[in-house]
């Protein structure tokens, strides 16, 4: 076995936490089930504004302690080296890119107001380090 482990001082990243309201719950989540990959790949080269390289969907489950969470993994990469990874449940949206934290929010809103037409802008707190 090979294994090779690289680290980057001057690298950007950014992490985010979407956590939708009461009346929210599960419609991004059963959304994207629906939509499919066709369709997520569609609406994420309108919203990161280029062809898409590569583009990962697959659904499954975590494990948190004792409870057992159904989940939706995506992973986008963009022409320009933009990744996004998405963690998306029920409940919220885990969210990492190797953007910036302002661009980052820009971007995930867009995304999901893509699908959730009606969705409030999030109430936002908003760190930079």
């Amino acid at each position: 076995m090979k294994l090779s482990v690289y680290g980057f001082n001057d690298l950007v990243g950014s992490f985010g936490v979407l956590q939708f309201d009461e009346d929210e719950i599960g419609r991004f989540y059963d959304i994207l089930l629906k939509t499919g990959i066709d369709g997520i790949r569609n609406i994420s080269s309108k919203v990161f504004g280029e062809d898409l390289r590569s583009i990962s969907f697959a659904r499954g489950k975590l494990i948190y302690r004792d409870r057992i969470i159904e989940m939706i993994y995506l992973r986008f990469e963009v022409e320009d080296n933009r990744m996004y990874i998405f963690e998306v449940y029920r409940e919220s949206v885990f969210v990492y890119a190797n953007t910036d934290a302002k661009q980052l929010y820009v971007d995930v809103v867009a995304f999901i107001k893509e699908f959730l037409k009606d969705v409030k802008l999030p109430r936002s707190l908003f760190i930079g380090f």
